[in-house]
């Protein structure tokens, strides 16, 4: 594809790096930032606003006072499958507070989340406990052994690509990894993605084989972002022909809806506010949660995350290629798997994920995460110096 699809950035204000949870997922509290007022309100309306917070904190440092794991352990309903093990391990248990200093981000803040295990978590959790070995060899710049190990892992090994490879072989130090860090959150955040799809999809939110892959860059026009076709869908959806139409639609009036917004939204340079988003889907379907509209509009804005960040990283590696150091960047431009851009790249790998997770949840119920072993130890928390602002 010649032209391409551009991303705006998701955090306004300061730039911060983006953190890393492990050695290839973003950490849980960059995707509850993005996430916002939504998390905010689940938090609000069970009462763990304040908890939240301050496990948002410690998951940053991976550093959790006995104070905030009482609270943690006092949250937790009796039948969570954690819930035993918190509070063995706040009465002193040693084996217990061994297996917490194991999890990582994503494990350690399951607890907080007011709903049921959910495939998509468990997914999560199986990547972040297998990577933790690698991760560890790697800190010790241990490369090597490091990919070694993932390779050799069955789950670890479908994110690797030669170039990444080659990568992780030649790498000398540990902060020089941040670059293959980059190409592999983007691969495992596609693949999260594409959990969350095939889990609605299976619950039977819609009857379709997939409610996100029409979002995907490439979906419509070659320079279509996922904001600019979710506002595609939202017109379909509805029975909406165009931004006058929305704006004289008398279910929509009492919004006062401003038509620079909406503009800004139908051309990609922005995406309508969750807040927003929600008060028109609720005038026009009568439903404050919305579910087809609500997973789409947050599908929407991961895309254009991990869009934001491939960019970053491909336009950085371009400039270095008339440079003394042409693949100082490497595997960057090129996308995971070698791909020439986004759009061929997630056209490409989301089928590949969509596949994959409708054969593993089939077996759910089954579904074990790998086993913590006593050389574990817990992710380390990381940044990528790229969009996230605070």
């Amino acid at each position: 594809m010649n032209a391409s699809a551009q991303f705006f950035n998701p955090f306004p204000g300061k730039p911060a790096p983006l953190k890393i949870s492990g050695l290839m997922q973003l950490c849980p509290t960059v995707l509850h930032k993005l996430l916002g007022a939504a998390h905010s309100t689940i938090h609000a309306e069970s009462g763990t606003t304040a908890l939240f917070k301050a496990a948002n904190r410690a998951l940053l440092t991976q550093k959790f006072p006995p104070k905030l794991l009482r609270r943690v352990s006092d949250s937790i309903p009796m039948e969570h499958e954690n819930a035993a093990l918190f509070r063995a391990a706040i009465a002193g248990d040693i084996e217990a507070q061994a297996v917490l200093e194991g999890m990582g981000s994503w494990e350690s803040s399951h607890p907080l989340v007011p709903e049921k295990t959910r495939y998509r978590t468990k997914a999560r959790i199986a990547i972040e406990r297998a990577a933790m070995r690698p991760h560890f060899l790697a800190s010790e710049s241990r490369f090597g052994e490091a990919i070694d190990h993932m390779m050799a892992d069955p789950l670890l090994s479908l994110f690797l690509w030669d170039e990444a490879v080659a990568v992780f072989r030649r790498t000398a130090e540990f902060e020089k990894l941040r670059i293959v860090q980059s190409s592999l959150v983007l691969e495992t955040e596609l693949s999260a993605l594409a959990a969350l799809d095939v889990e609605l999809c299976r619950e039977g939110v819609e009857p379709v084989d997939s409610m996100f892959r029409p979002l995907l860059p490439g979906s419509a026009t070659a320079t279509s972002n996922p904001a600019k076709l979710l506002f595609l869908w939202f017109k379909a959806e509805f029975g909406l022909t165009s931004i006058e139409n929305i704006l004289s639609h008398p279910r929509l009036l009492k919004l006062e809806l401003a038509e620079a917004t909406l503009k800004r939204w139908s051309s990609g340079t922005n995406c309508i506010s969750e807040e927003m988003y929600g008060e028109m889907v609720s005038a026009l379907a009568g439903d404050e949660l919305h579910i087809p509209a609500v997973s789409r509009h947050w599908a929407a804005r991961v895309l254009n995350l991990i869009g934001y960040l491939g960019q970053h990283c491909s336009t950085h590696a371009r400039a270095l290629a008339a440079t003394d150091f042409p693949r100082a960047a490497a595997p960057w431009p090129e996308y995971p798997f070698g791909y020439a851009s986004f759009e061929e790249w997630c056209q490409a790998r989301y089928p590949y994920w969509l596949e994959y997770h409708r054969q593993q949840i089939q077996r759910f119920d089954a579904h074990k995460v790998p086993p913590r072993r006593n050389t574990d130890v817990g992710a380390m928390v990381s940044d990528i110096s790229v969009t996230s602002r605070d």
